[in-house]
């Protein structure tokens, strides 16, 4: 896919869908306020169970999901807010699990951002 701009912002948009393809998710987002629901190919992270037992800092509650901003319109806008509580779904494989989008933070020049999600308190998952 081509991109409007410079050299610089095509390539890292052109590495940026490359891993995505090669190591992303699937995430889908429906803004709590209203709306249609959105959905891209995330970069994920969770804790691994080596990272638990290992001797390495562990946040067990950080998930972070790595989504382009042109992508998730309004999602990290909505989060700031603080008004309403948002959530995505991501699949991993034949699971889809349920995250609350407690923070997104943008990265380095703005075309990334980086949500750190929870698994919800009340852990209601889809069936």
């Amino acid at each position: 896919m081509g991109y409007a701009g410079n050299a610089f912002d095509n390539l890292k948009y052109t590495m940026t869908d490359t891993v995505t393809a090669v190591h992303g998710y699937s995430a889908t987002w429906t803004p709590a306020a209203g709306g249609d629901m959105q959905s891209a190919a995330v970069l994920f992270r969770a804790p691994t169970d080596k990272q638990k037992e290992g001797d390495i800092e562990y946040a067990p509650y950080s998930y972070i999901m790595e989504y382009k901003a042109v992508e998730f319109v309004g999602l990290k806008a909505s989060v700031d807010s603080n008004v309403n509580n948002e959530y995505v779904f991501i699949t991993e494989g034949a699971n889809t699990t349920r995250y609350y989008v407690k923070q997104c933070n943008l990265k380095s020049d703005g075309g990334i951002v980086e949500a750190i999600l929870a698994i919800p308190a009340d852990d209601t998952q889809p069936q």
